[in-house]
């Protein structure tokens, strides 16, 4: 499955989108959550809720999307194929939607959202009408035009998608580990805070890392000389607490690292390894509140990193 098309359909607990929902007959409110997550092998199961709020009447309503290699299935069929390509077509409970651009641009009331899936929804093979759906990377659907004779539009709001992974490591290590870290991670479908992917231009460490690792699942602190050496790594590794979960260790041995509580992975290993991107899925939580308590002996680790 490439992570391309996953990242159009982030499945991470905590995740709250909220649309404003217009229609010839009023207004509406809904707020869509990810409450919980499950992984079978090569399946996310997402256990949801949708909240409705129309006047004074208010509504929830569960429901469960699972995302394999196929692709993302609703109500226990697939909705949406992958590997995704422009032009691609397919049928789904008697309506037919097409791949119209990986690359589109959407207007939302929080802004601009750029290299959006947009996708083609022919409505009872158009004779009902058709719309308009817009996806952007690491958030999802954010807006949906339709057009026939009840003409109504969902509109993002408000969104907030928690990083799985916070990445803590020294500049210095940038070229040599972190990056290569991120980039596997980022690669196999993760939704990761890695200083170079995601600092905005203009903003400050003193003010987008505490914000970052504050709505991170989980961290990874690359661990070297330099890093042991340094105030702000150091921070974020006092700031992580419990949610270190993984220490890649890098030219340093164990007794110098420090956190015992993490499961402890070695540099030898290269990141991109599929048997040690294996090792980090049963450590992520399902939930928010859920931290993890599996852990990985470095015996373990070093064997598959000399493997």
């Amino acid at each position: 499955m490439a992570a391309d098309d996953r990242k159009y359909f982030p499945l991470i607990p905590g995740t709250v989108l909220t649309y404003r929902n217009e229609s010839r007959d009023g207004e509406s409110h809904s707020r869509v959550e990810v409450v919980a997550l499950e992984r079978r092998d090569d399946k996310a199961i997402a256990q949801c809720r949708n909240r409705v709020t129309e006047g004074s009447t208010e509504s929830e309503h569960p429901f469960t999307v699972t995302r394999t290699a196929r692709g993302v299935y609703s109500m226990g069929e697939l909705d949406v194929p992958f590997p995704l390509k422009v032009g691609q077509t397919w049928v789904y409970r008697g309506d037919r939607y097409t791949v119209d651009s990986l690359d589109s641009d959407a207007e939302v009331r929080t802004g601009k959202v750029w290299r959006c899936l947009k996708m083609v929804h022919e409505i009872a093979s158009s004779e009902a009408g058709f719309s308009f759906r817009y996806y952007a990377p690491w958030v999802g659907l954010v807006r949906e035009d339709m057009r026939s004779d009840e003409s109504w539009r969902r509109e993002l709001i408000a969104h907030h998608v928690p990083f799985e992974i916070f990445v803590s490591h020294a500049s210095e290590d940038n070229d040599a580990i972190a990056r290569p870290v991120g980039e596997a991670l980022r690669g196999r479908g993760f939704h990761v805070w890695y200083d170079e992917f995601n600092l905005q231009l203009g903003a400050t460490f003193e003010t987008a890392l505490p914000a970052a690792i504050e709505d991170s699942v989980c961290g990874v602190a690359i661990l070297s000389p330099t890093f042991l050496t340094k105030q702000w790594p150091r921070r974020e590794l006092a700031a992580l607490g419990a949610r270190l979960s993984f220490a890649v260790l890098h030219r340093v041995t164990g007794k110098r690292a420090g956190p015992r509580s993490a499961t402890w992975l070695t540099s030898h290993m290269k990141p991109a390894n599929e048997v040690w991107i294996r090792l980090w899925r049963p450590l992520l939580p399902r939930s928010r509140t859920e931290l993890p308590r599996k852990r990985i002996s470095g015996r373990r680790c070093r064997a598959v990193a000399s493997g």
